[in-house]
Formats: structure tokens, sequence, C-alpha cells
């Protein structure tokens, strides 16, 4: 992901488009879009992973949007 950012950027939204609630690829779709400066809409996707069942995933995303002064309605 960190060499090929838009290529990573690129699968997590294909498989979004397949399947929005797929929570790891909002939550690696929200952290390129995070590293790309696009915090807005990071914020979206790594709110979505959040609601992940995987206690890691949800602690990920909680983090990357604290670190970031990202919140969810």
């Amino acid at each position: 992901m960190e060499s090929n950012p838009a290529q990573a950027a690129k699968y997590f939204k294909q498989v979004i488009d397949r399947d929005s609630g797929d929570y790891d690829a909002n939550l690696g779709y929200g952290y390129v879009l995070m590293k790309q400066g696009n915090l807005d809409d990071a914020g979206r996707y790594l709110c979505r992973a959040r609601r992940s069942p995987s206690v890691e995933t949800q602690r990920e995303a909680r983090q990357f949007l604290l670190n970031n002064g990202l919140t969810c309605n």
C-alpha cells in the first residue's frame, strides 16, 4: 500500500463497490485517502470500518480517526 497508494486505492474501491460492508476494505481505503490528505472522504470510510465486528479493525479505525481529528456523525 505504501509503495503504490494509487493502486491500493483502486483495489480497495473496487472491493467496496462490490460490497460496501467490507470493513477491511473500508479501513484500507480510508487509510489511503488519509495518507493522500483527503481527510473528509477518509473519515467516511474509517467510520464505516469502525462498525466492524473485528476488534482490531475497530481499534485501527478509531486510532486513525482520533489521530486526524475526525469524528463520526
